[in-house]
């Protein structure tokens, strides 16, 4: 459960979202507070996995560029609903995380390290290499995002939908920086082997489950602010 103070830091932020786009003096600041938007929810992310779970990894943009390319080439490709191939995107990353991360979390050290910065790097070729359904290093054009006839068009429009998404991803992050047993019990998790916490999980445990799950949250940050194909 949240503490008061917790509930406190959240409804700060969520204040200054509220005011920040009034203040704003023109657009280009509007632009560059969607794009920090963007950038906190995946800070959110590693936070879970670094700071809490205490385990490093240099690779984790590789499964932002799952999510992101994951919503941008199945509708444009094969004609998925945006908010339906970002769902996809995400649960492709956590996927591939969950499939990947207990041969790594046998490595120590440098290993470890060396092994998520390949991992990242792997994703980053192969994203780069299949050109005709990514676009390669130049990326591609996007449909717009929109949910029962509504689209988003303008950049006050999507200042408030990725708000929305910062607001929720910090009431996520709090509720599981304080899970006291079960997943992901980052609050009790030490980088050594063994047990952890009351509930006495083996450490591995939180630690996959930090992984994933800070995995399948980079791809939800991915937004498709783009004019039409």
């Amino acid at each position: 459960m949240m503490n008061k103070n917790a509930y406190a830091g959240l409804l700060i932020v969520m204040a200054i979202l509220a005011v920040l786009p009034f203040v704003l003096p023109n657009s280009f600041y509007l632009d560059l507070a969607i794009r920090m938007a963007i950038n906190a929810v995946i800070v959110l992310g590693l936070n879970l996995l670094i700071g809490f779970a205490g385990q490093i990894s240099l690779g984790h943009a590789g499964f932002l560029g799952i999510g992101a390319y994951a919503s941008a080439a199945l509708p444009t490709h094969f004609g998925w609903h945006p908010l339906l191939a970002m769902g996809a995107g995400a649960a492709a990353a956590g996927l591939l995380a969950a499939l990947v991360a207990r041969p790594i979390f046998k490595l120590k050290g440098h290993y470890l390290a060396m092994a998520t910065l390949g991992l990242g790097i792997i994703l980053s070729i192969a994203i780069r290499n299949e050109a005709q359904w990514t676009g390669g290093p130049d990326g591609m054009p996007v449909l717009p995002l929109g949910l029962f006839g509504f689209e988003l068009a303008n950049d006050r429009q999507w200042y408030w939908a990725i708000a929305l998404l910062l607001s929720i991803s910090v009431w996520a992050s709090l509720c599981c920086s304080r899970s006291a047993c079960g997943p992901p019990s980052t609050s009790s998790i030490r980088p050594s082997d063994g047990r952890c916490g009351p509930c006495m999980v083996p450490r591995w445990r939180p630690r996959w489950w930090g992984w994933t799950w800070s995995a399948t949250r980079f791809p939800s940050s991915c937004c498709r602010r783009s004019s039409p194909a």
